[in-house]
């Protein structure tokens, strides 16, 4: 009777955390949420991410800068009176109409354009880098997520095996052939494994939410579970070839070169600008009949026109010049800054990627065959009374330790993956 009490004493104990219900909990595995592959996922972010469209009209805004170059000064169309009789000494009037104007020269128009070019150049760059930035941080929480998601299910079934190995040490216990405090272990195990279950769930969520957050969709109510597996293939990368890559087509570095054109471009507006410009008006006159007695004249058309140069006075101060220069400087060594960055993610990466595939090539062999077959080795001894329980928690814990390493030496591959790859310039990557 006493055996009794204490059976149902464990199975209730067993029963004091919630479990997991994944029929009713919308983040369940099997559950209603829709599944989306990587290729569906990633089109969703490079189409829908706020941001990336914010930087695309960033682009827009630079590449009508150039039209707005282009425009030259508007000349004036000017008409008027230029002297009225207001004495009644009947006096002639001069009417006139005409036209002033200001001529740019030095080539300030074209060294406009040519600026507002190059910073349209650098502005796609940076766009490509920020699309390349994108797209490696969506893929890394596509991986760390479908991470998650293995776990959970390795999760699962182990709790389905604790749950049964609670039950069968019960049915020991009844028979003399376990203790009660085997059947407490158990339960015990068993409620920590729902515990870490639990917790799973919950980095789950966080994780959908990250990938709904970057994929921008109206339906954010809706949670999408990734689809596929980290089973990245091995790629042998050479080192010095990503190197090269990243210094002529990492887009930090091109948008680095554009900065510098830009620096000469603008040093060049600079000295036009200090160029005087050319004033003119031309005007068509027209006097009025005199009758005045003293000085009478008859009416007529007369062409006036002046013309005159800006005084370039302020010249005097090198300031802008001075400004121009320095800028092209800085530019020359944020470009060497950008190439050396370049140069050491890769190396930097590099290295990552090498260890990350040194441990995954442990996998490669039996380890995880080995660590089931030493699980249910135990296990078909403890049934028969040849082991103990504590010999089969160890297997079992063992066996989730092999494979949580597994899942996070995949994830942790797949991150340094995309993180050479980022750090080159370079995508080729599928999940």
């Amino acid at each position: 009777m006493k055996k009794s009490a204490f059976i149902g004493f464990s199975l209730f104990f067993l029963g004091t955390f919630p479990s997991p219900s994944f029929g009713q909990d919308p983040l369940a595995i099997g559950s209603s949420n829709p599944e989306i592959p990587f290729g569906d996922y990633l089109s969703d972010v490079l189409n829908n991410n706020y941001e990336l469209a914010s930087r695309k009209y960033g682009v827009n805004i630079s590449e009508a800068q150039i039209d707005v170059a282009r425009k030259f000064p508007n000349p004036n169309f000017v008409v008027g009176n230029q002297s009225a009789d207001i004495s009644n000494k009947h006096l002639p009037q001069q009417w006139y109409a005409g036209f002033q104007g200001t001529v740019e020269l030095g080539g300030k128009r074209s060294a406009r354009i040519n600026l507002a070019t190059s910073l349209a150049d650098q502005s796609r760059a940076l766009f490509a880098d920020f699309l390349l930035q994108l797209r490696a941080d969506a893929t890394i929480t596509y991986a760390n997520s479908l991470s998650i998601l293995l776990t959970i299910q390795r999760k699962e079934e182990s709790l389905r095996s604790l749950q049964q190995l609670v039950d069968s040490t019960a049915i020991k216990l009844k028979f003399g052939d376990a203790s009660e405090t085997d059947v407490t272990q158990a339960a015990i195990e068993a409620n920590l494994m729902k515990n870490d279950l639990l917790t799973s769930q919950s980095d789950l969520k966080a994780a959908l939410l990250a990938m709904n957050q970057l994929m921008c969709r109206k339906d954010r109510g809706s949670l999408f579970y990734p689809k596929g597996n980290l089973n990245i293939q091995v790629k042998k990368y050479d080192m010095e070839e990503l190197i090269r890559h990243a210094l002529e087509k990492r887009p930090d570095v091109i948008a680095a070169r554009y900065n510098k054109v830009a620096a000469g471009n603008n040093q060049k507006l600079t000295i036009a600008d200090r160029v005087p410009n050319f004033n003119f008006e031309v005007a068509n006159n027209f006097y009025t009949r005199s009758t005045n007695a003293t000085g009478p004249s008859p009416s007529y058309y007369a062409l006036t026109y002046f013309f005159g140069v800006t005084m370039p006075i302020s010249n005097m101060y090198t300031g802008d010049l001075e400004a121009a220069r320095h800028r092209i400087s800085q530019s020359e060594v944020d470009l060497e800054a950008a190439k050396l960055k370049a140069e050491v993610d890769v190396k930097r990466a590099y290295l990552q990627y090498q260890l990350a595939s040194e441990q995954l090539k442990i996998y490669n062999s039996s380890i995880l065959t080995d660590a089931e077959k030493v699980y249910k080795g135990r296990l078909y001894s403890f049934q028969r009374g040849n082991a103990s329980l504590f010999d089969v928690l160890n297997a079992q814990r063992m066996l989730n330790s092999v494979y949580f390493t597994y899942y996070q030496d995949l994830k942790n591959y797949a991150i340094k993956v995309v993180e050479l790859q980022r750090a080159a310039g370079i995508w080729e990557i599928e999940l």
